[in-house]
């Protein structure tokens, strides 16, 4: 029996209806999908600016010279990432930055046993390299045994080596770095230098046989 007019009508329409290309019909999911990411992106971002609050709040301590302040809000921010591991591997220059700023506070308050005590607990990096020689090295400047004197300068000298071979063209570690290795050059020469007079032996001394010229008039 012939199919009417109609019939095919209603046959093509509901083939055409059912030969929709995939691809209108998951345009839709693949909206979603987007919109779900940036949603949950979006509140990514919000959670770890409240994460790394502490971290904010000790970095204003310290511009501001309130070291006592900083260190006690870097230390706080430690403590979230060590009741959180994770967040060290999600966001490990914010954790390294919290142990390496409680070094800066410490140092800055002049407790410098604590800067090497608290370097002892955390990983070994440029940052800590750098606290813990210039630690050594005010504790050197200190020093009255002259053996015990030349060795603090001696460790000082490679903390700093270490921190620099991290980050060559730092100008603070290629200062400290030359400062030490010279200063230990020299000690080694007058072991018996006073404490006070330390920084002396940088001075440049005058060529043995050359006498100063005296002014007439």
């Amino acid at each position: 029996m012939a199919e009417s007019a109609r019939d095919k009508g209603d046959e093509i329409i509901e083939d055409t209806a059912a030969q929709t290309p995939p691809r209108r019909r998951i345009a839709p999911a693949w909206f979603w999908t987007a919109a779900i990411v940036t949603l949950a992106a979006g509140g990514g971002l919000f959670w770890f600016s409240g994460w790394r609050a502490p971290i904010v709040e000790g970095d204003a301590a310290a511009a501001s010279g309130d070291w006592t302040r900083a260190l006690e809000r870097y230390a706080a921010a430690e403590a979230r990432f060590n009741e959180w591991p994770v967040a060290r591997r999600l966001f490990p220059t914010t954790y390294r930055a919290s142990l390496a700023n409680q070094l800066a506070a410490h140092y800055r308050l002049g407790s410098l046993d604590a800067v090497l005590e608290k370097a002892e607990t955390i990983p070994a990096g440029g940052e800590a390299h750098f606290w813990v020689g210039s630690a050594l090295f005010e504790k050197s400047k200190a020093e009255e045994n002259a053996d015990a004197r030349l060795g603090l300068l001696g460790r000082a000298t490679n903390e700093f080596k270490a921190a620099l071979e991290l980050r060559p063209d730092d100008w603070d570690r290629i200062y400290n770095y030359e400062l030490a290795r010279r200063l230990f050059d020299e000690l080694r020469k007058k072991p018996k230098t006073p404490p006070k007079q330390l920084l002396e032996l940088l001075r440049p001394q005058p060529k043995e046989g050359n006498k100063p010229v005296k002014r007439v008039g």
